[in-house]
């Protein structure tokens, strides 16, 4: 591994076409101008994830942030490079929350070849957590600059054939990350190319409707770069318009509408099964890697556990967030006004673990909008303080509905025994509907139904051993029912980029 500056012109892909006097005919050329623009270009997945957090109680630290600017790989006989990843302003990672499970970072289209480097652009610096809660802000290499560039040569050349879907993965080493006398770093990432040791496949990504089927629950939406994601809608997800903080219906979604959405990605078909989507997303400043807090107001995203709440303030330990932390926690306010996705305040309990999105005016994050892990969508009656959890293995299995004996249990009146449950709008966090199989051992947490002492209304469901991302096939929005991929026009941003010089 070592560093390298480099500079890149980007080869934008133009559709205009001058002179042409009949307009449908100017269409007709457009469209067929950028198929063959993208004409043997494959989709490539970047993930995230990092080395077994079993090693970090070894290196004096409970987190470590980093910022992300650009990925690139670049091509093995023609030396041009692709972009897979682009963020001017830097996407803030704490890449101590990963362990065996891989996020997806982007999905980009490159052009069939063979890739044996990859290029890795960080923040110059990054934000160390220590055991004791204080925090260092040590750099990347001895000369800092703006941003500082990692060149990886891959173990293995990564060979992209036409239409087939690949992905590889950054693995960040967390020792390599360790504190030093020095205050200065020598990050180690890794290339993974076999994803599919990774157990669980997340997916966050912003696009535009582009159709709806409402019987089938897909939507298709378009990324920026072209590429069509379609998105299984189950019932138990929660989608929400940002903008007036109102929840929405399926049939309230509308083609052109610009959207977030998060979920259980499948690489293979494209698809993800997802959790929540956020019609009107308002624009997150991600901060910097110089500068925590980059005014009054901000709108930002913290993601963590809960350390203390006393119905007004709540303290946020943090393991994700859209900007770079200047401590340990974080203080939250105006809960009691927020917009709760899944659960209510009542939940909030030291250790819950919860997403705030509102505005930061340095000092505190004024929360507009919350969402409580494995909460029912609805939310909870006003009684209800605790999730219930059970565990057990499986011993009757009729496609969603299920029975399992229970061998452990919390916040649930049932201890011991079976129980039947129905998994039909559960979430599947780990594993899928084929991995239910007599025998397989599972969680799953809910709400307790009230008045059914033996009841539980589920949430999530995680399959020990089963890998998930894989999703029922769906004939809604084959590539002849007028979503194929290839009508689409690459964004000129993703664009391969030549003319690359060490």
């Amino acid at each position: 591994m070592n560093t390298t500056a480099k500079t890149a012109l980007v080869a934008a892909v133009s559709l205009a076409l001058a002179g042409c006097p009949n307009p449908f005919d100017q269409t007709e050329q457009s469209v067929d101008k950028a198929k063959k623009a993208i004409a043997g270009l494959n989709k490539l997945h970047t993930y995230l994830t990092n080395s077994p957090l079993a090693q970090l109680a070894n290196y004096n630290y409970s987190e470590a942030w980093v910022t992300l600017h650009k990925v690139e790989v670049r091509n093995s006989t023609t030396n041009a490079s692709s972009v897979l990843f682009k963020d001017d302003v830097g996407k803030s990672i704490n890449i101590t929350r990963r362990s065996g499970v891989a996020e997806l970072l982007s999905l980009a289209p490159v052009p069939s070849g063979s890739y044996d480097t990859l290029i890795i652009t960080l923040g110059n610096s990054a934000k160390i957590v220590l055991n004791d809660g204080s925090t260092l802000s040590p750099t990347f290499g001895s000369n800092p600059t703006s941003t500082y560039d990692i060149t990886i040569t891959l173990d293995q050349i990564l060979n992209l054939a036409q239409d087939v879907s690949s992905g590889l993965a950054l693995e960040f080493d967390l020792a390599s990350f360790a504190p030093q006398g020095n205050q200065i770093l020598d990050p180690l990432i890794r290339v993974v190319t076999n994803t599919t040791t990774f157990q669980r496949l997340y997916g966050e990504l912003n696009g535009t409707i582009t159709a709806i089927d409402l019987v089938g629950r897909v939507v298709a939406v378009k990324l920026s770069n072209g590429t069509v994601v379609k998105l299984q809608i189950p019932s138990f997800a929660t989608l929400l318009d940002e903008a007036t903080k109102a929840q929405l219906a399926l049939a309230e979604l509308k083609v052109g509408d610009v959207v977030q959405f998060f979920g259980n990605y499948n690489a293979n078909q494209l698809r993800m099964e997802i959790l929540s989507l956020l019609v009107n997303p308002q624009t997150v400043n991600q901060g910097t890697e110089t500068q925590a807090c980059v005014g009054a107001n901000t709108r930002v995203r913290a993601e963590g556990y809960v350390v203390s709440y006393d119905g007004n303030t709540l303290v946020l330990d943090m393991e994700e967030a859209s900007f770079l932390p200047n401590g340990d926690t974080l203080n939250v306010i105006g809960l009691a006004g927020a917009t709760f996705l899944r659960g209510n305040a009542n939940m909030l309990t030291v250790g819950q673990e919860v997403e705030v999105r509102g505005s930061w005016n340095c000092s505190n994050l004024n929360a507009e909008i919350a969402e409580i892990d494995d909460a029912p969508a609805l939310g909870l009656s006003d009684n209800a303080t605790e999730l219930a959890e059970v565990k057990g293995n499986l011993t009757v299995v009729n496609g969603y509905q299920v029975t399992l004996n229970i061998t452990s249990s919390e916040h649930f009146n049932l201890l011991s025994g079976p129980l039947a449950v129905d998994l039909t709008n559960a979430w599947f966090k780990q594993g899928n509907n084929t991995c239910l199989i007599v025998g397989a051992n599972v969680e799953v947490k809910g709400v307790e139904i009230v008045g059914t002492p033996t009841g539980l209304q589920p949430s999530s469901v995680e399959i020990e051993g089963c890998a998930s991302g894989t999703l029922p096939d769906d004939p809604a929005f084959d590539d002849d029912n007028g979503t194929d991929e290839t009508d689409e026009t690459p964004d000129s941003e993703n664009a391969v980029e030549a003319g690359e010089t060490n």
